[in-house]
């Protein structure tokens, strides 16, 4: 069935009154008009209230871009291999003045860095926006991959000694990360402040539990592009995360994971949270919340946020 069929006048009418201004609201944004049998459209301003309440709910989806963290669509969006191409769907979809046209969760696009080539899906909009000991004050999508970029250690040994700052994952990987996303996105790939714990102390004991020793102690505020995500940023509240440190500024939960499971790609991997004195938290395939040594080779996923 079409997704044009699944919005058809014969099921519209079996819905609820109040229901009906959103799912027209979502048949005209995303999948088209809903018509009568003459091609004019069922519900408008003029013949109901119905389509009054549509028409003031489709002006906040056109005008406020924020609304777009309730949809999800999932929309292949194509493939992007220069920084021109980009800059071009930056502006058709008024990404600079907050709108977002026509971008929705879920959709997704191929960054063709010559080495990743992977789809990256749009996890929140305007999600960091006024944060930061320096303002973020660019309108921006934070995307996500839809799969491991790769797999690597986060140290070369099971030490969480230096927090993730301090890690090889955050002081070699990612800024690898960075420079290949640039070829495409060019300065799009915005920089932002994020605060990341910067060191562990072994006498502490772990939030996480079960005997788990050794906490993140301290934080400091670093530039970042890529980074990865925290615990609640992926699951809403921490589960194994040592300390308040391991949280910092990524304390609310990205919006695309209020409408599919962190395991949707049946895929693990690390994330940026100590959780003892040997290991980081990890985002299970299975769908569950664990640590794992340090050096152990998990999937790579991290988040970056483009306008």
């Amino acid at each position: 069935m079409s997704k044009k069929a699944m919005v058809t006048n014969d099921n519209f009418d079996s819905i609820g009154t109040s229901a009906k201004p959103l799912l027209n609201v979502f048949a005209t944004n995303l999948y088209g008009d809903v018509k009568n049998a003459d091609g004019t459209d069922k519900y408008t301003p003029a013949n109901s209230a119905e389509g009054a309440a549509a028409k003031e709910v489709g002006n906040i989806l056109s005008t406020v871009g924020l609304s777009h963290n309730g949809i999800y669509r999932g929309k292949n969006l194509g493939t992007f291999t220069s920084v021109a191409a980009f800059e071009a769907f930056l502006t058709a979809h008024e990404v600079s003045s907050g709108k977002f046209t026509d971008l929705y969760l879920g959709d997704y696009f191929t960054i063709q860095d010559g080495t990743y080539n992977k789809e990256w899906e749009i996890a929140g909009f305007d999600h960091y926006l006024h944060k930061g000991d320096t303002d973020f004050a660019t309108h921006h999508l934070v995307l996500i991959p839809k799969t491991n970029l790769f797999t690597a250690g986060m140290n070369d040994s099971n030490t969480t000694a230096n927090g993730y700052a301090g890690s090889k994952m955050h002081t070699t990987h990612i800024p690898t990360i960075n420079t290949k996303l640039a070829t495409v996105l060019g300065n799009h790939l915005l920089t932002r402040r994020e605060l990341l714990t910067t060191s562990m102390s072994t006498s502490l004991a772990s939030m996480a539990g079960a005997g788990q020793t050794g906490a993140s102690n301290n934080w400091a505020w670093s530039d970042v592009k890529a980074v990865l995500p925290n615990e609640v940023e992926i699951y809403g509240c921490t589960a194994l995360s040592s300390s308040f440190y391991d949280v910092g500024i990524g304390c609310e939960k990205l919006p695309l994971f209020n409408f599919k499971g962190h395991s949707h790609a049946r895929e693990y991997y690390w994330l940026r949270a100590v959780a003892s004195s040997t290991g980081f938290c990890y985002a299970d395939n299975f769908g569950g919340a664990y640590p794992d040594d340090a050096s152990d080779a998990l999937g790579v996923r991290p988040l970056i946020c483009v306008g």
